[in-house]
């Protein structure tokens, strides 16, 4: 069995920076502190109405991921390009997610 080139060059990236085990620890904490910050319901600093906003953004947000299944709105569209041009931000957390399952089935 040939090894993966690269888990065995990820694991040789993160070995030399001294993060080994958990280093998919840290984009799995902020994806989720993200997460709840987005969907936490109240407000904290009321004079900006900043949970309407928060929930406007989340609603926008899904409405990017149920495209062609609701109305299009300029919104929409400008947030859906702004998460298109953020494929390293999904790879990291794909890798991170893997890395995670690897590392709780003992594979490490």
């Amino acid at each position: 069995r040939h090894p993966n080139p690269v888990k065995s060059h990820t694991a040789h990236r993160l070995a030399l920076l001294g993060i080994v085990p958990h280093a998919h620890a840290w984009p799995a904490s902020a994806l989720l502190l993200t997460l709840a910050y987005l969907l936490w319901p109240f407000d904290h600093m009321a004079e900006w109405s900043d949970a309407a906003q928060r929930a406007d953004c989340a609603r926008c947000v899904g409405r990017v991921l149920l495209a062609g299944l609701v109305p299009t709105t300029f919104a929409s569209s400008f947030v859906a390009d702004i998460l298109t041009s953020m494929p390293k931000l999904f790879i990291d957390l794909l890798q991170a997610v893997v890395q995670r399952q690897e590392y709780a089935a003992g594979e490490h």
